[in-house]
């Protein structure tokens, strides 16, 4: 802890593993607006609900695909090429749904490589994290790259709208290819893999993280896929995991819908409304981070309790906010309660999502990657459940339902299953350190 103060007060610079989340954040951006524009766009398309629930469904048959995967070519290329890779692919198929939208089956494949293209990013910033972050930091700098999630969305909602209004729908596509080309071209050059393979951090800062990070030098340290798919600390993940997905995915798709036509409100003349809820749920991911890091770090609590805790509230308010929403018949009252809901889900950022850092730092890629291959199957299902609920019955009472139902389960099982003991080890993590149980 001293040698950790010490060095802190020496960095007179941008420490280079801040410039990493930052590429993290703007990825995440780019990643999620690209992602959220067919939710606002779709209508454009001049589908029914229910073919507008496949195109919606597609992408995540595709994304479902390379999670796993993606921890092979991680291993064979690094995060850093995948990630390139999978920016320049995703952008294209984007750009192809300008020219195959009247032709379903082309326009459904051309959805599925989308989500093909995607599904390898999760597991390559987790695996840059596990190389990149410190233990005690690990919480807010996860928090703040993930948070780049909610700026693409509220960038998506309330710019989207904007230039489609002024010029046609698919403009803000090629608008956002040219932004993601400019990542590529800034992360190319300046960003790595791991601090061993950057050309710019300074020698005390590489140092610093090699000796703090979780990761173990040691290749006996990386797990088995039989022993990830059989830890109950993965499956714990997994559940909770599954819940959150469930909501964000059916919020992040239809809410647009749900504005429009149950609230009598269009993105283009009030663009807030729809992204005032994910303005707090980015405040409360950087905020839950912090949170999380200081009740470990200064307060001394244990690990596995701070992501609990960060759980609970990700899920169990949120749950109650949807049993709420399946009943308002108030745009106000509608529009307070999406607020609460996004906002608590992405403390979940500092529980669920982190957790895979604590029982896996050498397979982070790979935890992460089984975890969301489980959680996309409600991105897959439930975007079709909820089009052929409001083609059967024009009501989103059931929708809200649901949604609520799964994220309790969600909570109950993390609380109840989660730890903070790396799989395989004797080890608890306390004051992001890896220390031997006693």
């Amino acid at each position: 802890e001293g040698g950790r103060e010490r060095y802190l007060k020496k960095e007179t610079m941008v420490p280079i593993r801040y410039i990493i989340t930052g590429f993290i954040f703007t990825l995440s951006m780019v990643m999620y607006i690209d992602r959220v524009n067919m939710g606002i766009l779709v209508n454009d398309l001049k589908h029914d609900d229910y073919t507008n629930g496949l195109v919606l469904s597609a992408f995540y048959y595709g994304y479902i695909t390379t999670q796993i995967p993606a921890s092979f070519l991680i291993k064979l290329f690094g995060p850093k090429t995948v990630l390139l890779a999978a920016i320049l692919s995703w952008s294209t198929c984007d750009v192809l749904t300008t020219v195959t939208y009247t032709n379903v089956p082309v326009l459904l494949f051309v959805r599925f490589l989308m989500g093909v293209a995607q599904g390898v990013v999760f597991p390559c910033t987790h695996d840059i994290c596990s190389r990149w972050y410190p233990g005690s930091e690990k919480s807010l700098l996860v928090a703040i790259g993930s948070s780049g999630i909610d700026l693409g969305v509220i960038t998506a909602l309330y710019l989207t709208p904007q230039i489609q209004e002024a010029f046609t729908w698919v403009v803000p596509i090629y608008f956002y290819a040219v932004v993601a080309l400019l990542w590529v071209s800034l992360f190319f050059p300046l960003g790595s893999s791991a601090p061993e393979d950057n050309l710019v951090i300074p020698e005390m800062e590489r140092s610093y993280i090699m000796r703090t990070r979780d990761l173990v030098a040691d290749s006996k340290a990386s797990l088995s896929w039989r022993t990830i798919i059989t830890s109950k600390s993965v499956w714990a993940i997994c559940f909770a995991h599954m819940g959150n997905n469930y909501a964000w995915y059916v919020l992040l798709s239809w809410v647009p819908k749900y504005v429009r036509e149950e609230m009598g409100v269009t993105m283009a003349d009030h663009p807030l409304t729809a992204v005032t809820p994910y303005v707090v749920g980015m405040i409360c991911s950087q905020g839950g981070g912090y949170i999380s890091d200081y009740l470990i770090n200064k307060l001394g609590i244990r690990t596995i309790t701070a992501r609990k805790l960060m759980t609970a509230l990700s899920t169990f308010i949120p749950a109650a906010v949807m049993f709420s929403l399946s009943s308002t018949t108030s745009a106000d009252t509608a529009e307070v309660l999406f607020c609460l809901a996004i906002g608590f889900s992405r403390f979940s950022i500092s529980g669920y999502w982190v957790s895979v850092l604590d029982v896996a730092p050498n397979n982070a890629g790979e935890v992460l990657g089984f975890s969301n291959t489980v959680a996309t199957l409600p991105g897959m299902f439930g975007n079709m459940i909820t089009g052929a609920i409001l083609e059967a019955t024009d009501s989103w009472h059931m929708v809200f339902v649901i949604t609520g139902v799964l994220y309790i389960l969600g909570g109950v099982s993390f609380i109840s299953m989660a730890s903070d003991r790396p799989i395989g080890s004797r080890t608890i993590i306390t004051k992001g350190i890896l220390r031997q149980q006693v």
